[in-house]
């Protein structure tokens, strides 16, 4: 599929909730390649859970720090993330920050298909999320779901990246413009569901992602 066709359906939908875009606004490259493996995928799937959860139980975050160096996934963390967890007293910000992780977590169980997990990458992330990966309370290995773990094709990540990056844009504009409007989803979850869907074709640590509009 070509990415002007692709451009053209994502217009379409977000025609349908009533959003326009730029007829500048560059297409994706012609060039992108999925980056990540599936296992990749499920443990950086884990981490922005774990977290997620670090932000709302600080009282549970040694039990987490212990749980993500029993599952091989310390190391995978990125700079940020360790300091985060391990901070007895984090900044409000980063507390924020980290709270919304849940949203990236709920775009990579989409591109594994996790069960579960209905609709389209733009949907509302379910409150029962974290269930859907390992009992880390429990100490529950990584190891089924990393083995039971497998990405969605190709053109089917790059339709929702195109849109979450539209909408991203869109949202952007709006904010420098002043303008509040109603979205499929809000500014917060979609920096984090881009991020998301732009480490899959790159192969830039996490925090080293472009989220330029």
């Amino acid at each position: 599929m070509s990415q002007q066709y692709r451009r053209s359906r994502t217009r379409d939908w977000l025609r349908q909730e009533g959003l326009e875009i730029s007829s500048s606004l560059p297409f994706l490259e012609e060039s992108l390649v999925l980056s990540r493996s599936a296992g990749e995928i499920a443990d950086r799937a884990a981490i922005l859970s774990v977290m997620a959860l670090a932000a709302h139980h600080p009282h549970a975050r040694g039990v987490l720090i212990q749980w993500l160096k029993h599952e091989a996934l310390w190391d995978l963390l990125a700079p940020t993330e360790t300091v985060f967890v391990e901070s007895a007293k984090p900044s409000r910000s980063d507390v924020s920050s980290m709270s919304w992780c849940s949203e990236a977590t709920f775009a990579l169980c989409w591109v594994l298909g996790v069960a579960g997990i209905d609709g389209g990458a733009l949907h509302a992330c379910p409150d029962d999320l974290r269930w859907k990966l390992p009992d880390v309370s429990k100490g529950e290995s990584m190891k089924a779901f990393r083995e039971h773990s497998v990405s969605r094709g190709t053109d089917d990540l790059l339709d929702a990246l195109d849109r979450i990056y539209c909408l991203h844009w869109r949202q952007t504009e709006d904010a420098l413009q002043g303008l509040v409007r109603s979205y499929p989803l809000s500014p917060p979850a979609v920096v984090q569901r881009r991020w998301a869907f732009e480490w899959l074709f790159s192969r830039f640590d996490w925090n080293q992602v472009s989220l330029d509009t």
